[in-house]
C-alpha cells in the first residue's frame, strides 16, 4: 500500500473589499444554467460571462443579463459597466476588481 502525501496548505479566505486590476480575457454568451446550474431562476436567461486572468487561472469576474433588446436601462449592471469603462466589455480590455463577501472577485462597478 504506498501512501498518498497531499502538499497542500489551505489559502486564507480573502478580505472584503481587496482591490486589483485584471485584463478580460474572454466575454461568453451562455445560458444561465450553465454558470448557475440548479439555482438558475431561469435557466434559458442569456448572460454574458466576463472572465480574467486571477492568481495564475482564468475565473469569472462577472456576468451580466443580456438584454431583451437594442435599448437598456442605466440601472442594469450592463449599462453601470460602460458607464464606467466608456465601452461595453471586450477582451484585453482593463478592469477594476473586488472581492465580495465570500471572496470572490467581481468586476467593481
Amino acid at each position: 500500500m504506498v501512501n498518498v502525501e497531499f502538499p497542500y496548505k489551505i489559502a486564507e479566505k480573502k478580505k472584503l473589499d481587496l482591490k486589483a486590476k485584471t485584463a478580460i480575457t474572454n466575454v461568453q454568451l451562455v445560458k444561465a444554467a450553465e454558470i448557475f446550474k440548479d439555482k438558475a431562476k431561469d435557466p434559458e436567461q442569456l448572460l454574458y460571462a466576463i472572465y480574467g486572468r486571477l492568481e495564475r487561472c482564468d475565473m469569472r469576474i462577472g456576468t451580466f443579463a443580456k438584454p431583451q433588446s437594442d435599448s437598456i436601462s442605466p440601472k442594469s449592471r450592463l449599462a453601470q459597466f460602460k458607464e464606467k469603462y466608456k465601452q461595453f466589455p471586450k477582451t484585453g480590455m482593463k478592469v477594476d476588481i473586488v472581492t465580495d463577501e465570500n471572496g470572490y472577485w467581481k468586476i467593481a462597478l
